[in-house]
């Protein structure tokens, strides 16, 4: 067996990572801990942050979408989904298939940007 020593930045004294001549990963106790306690973390920012968006977007008195970089719907607020209908039904979506544009190349803004 060898050991590599310090592959992320874990905390701890002892850090490692065993390769066994079957070249299966075997992780420590304490490493798995670690790792678990910052995939929590992160989620609980991610929630954080999703709140914020829904608290912002929430009060406005508007339809908001947010798009991805090929115009497919990310989000989209309360009045949005009275319009369009719930988020599941119209996530992923190209934001002209919603609006009903024939010709998405000649009349969606959002192409342009």
């Amino acid at each position: 067996m060898f050991i590599l020593r310090e592959l992320f930045s874990y905390p701890f004294e002892f850090s490692h990572i065993i390769l066994d001549s079957s070249m299966m990963i075997i992780f420590s106790a304490p490493f798995l801990l670690w790792l678990i306690v910052k995939k929590k973390q992160g989620e609980d920012a991610l929630l954080q942050e999703k709140k914020r968006l829904e608290d912002v977007t929430g009060y406005a008195n508007c339809g908001l979408l947010l798009l991805d970089n090929q115009t497919r719907i990310t989000y989209a607020n309360n009045i949005a989904q009275k319009w369009f209908g719930p988020f599941h039904q119209i996530e992923g979506k190209f934001c002209w298939e919603i609006y009903k544009i024939n010709e998405p190349e000649k009349e969606c803004a959002s192409l342009e940007v």
